[in-house]
């Protein structure tokens, strides 16, 4: 993943340990989800051509932030462009699961999408106030 990848490169501690933290809310939102989307929702039976698309959308999404964090790293400001693209994209996934939220009637997803979300937030608070000095 994009955050495996970089995150061996950042010099500080802090911006290393939030985005262990980060990894971590990741795996465990997606293990959530996945169980609630199977169970709830019957995923399985999902549309192929769909869930192809969104898969090279994310890719597409996943290998214009690794682009960016090579121009940084090879700038010399990893730290900085690394705490500012995840900042960014925390922000979006936190948009993403409140309009998620907003439109289910299940509370399972729901309650699934609460725990991402707080978690998350306290993330891009962190990353969105890191200082790399």
């Amino acid at each position: 993943t994009v955050i495996s990848d970089f995150s061996k490169r950042i010099k500080s501690s802090e911006l290393r340990s939030m985005s262990t933290s980060l990894n971590a809310v990741l795996t465990e939102t997606t293990y959530s989800l996945t169980t609630i989307l199977e169970n709830d929702f019957g995923s399985d039976n999902a549309d192929k051509p769909a869930k192809e698309e969104i898969a090279t959308e994310e890719e597409k999404r996943m290998e214009i932030l690794s682009n960016d964090l090579e121009t940084g790293r090879l700038k010399g400001q990893l730290d900085r462009v690394y705490a500012s693209d995840f900042a960014y994209e925390i922000a979006m996934l936190l948009s993403l699961e409140s309009e998620a939220s907003a439109k289910t009637d299940k509370d399972s997803l729901r309650s699934a999408l609460k725990t991402s979300s707080d978690n998350l937030e306290k993330l891009y608070e962190q990353f969105n106030s890191f200082d790399a000095k």
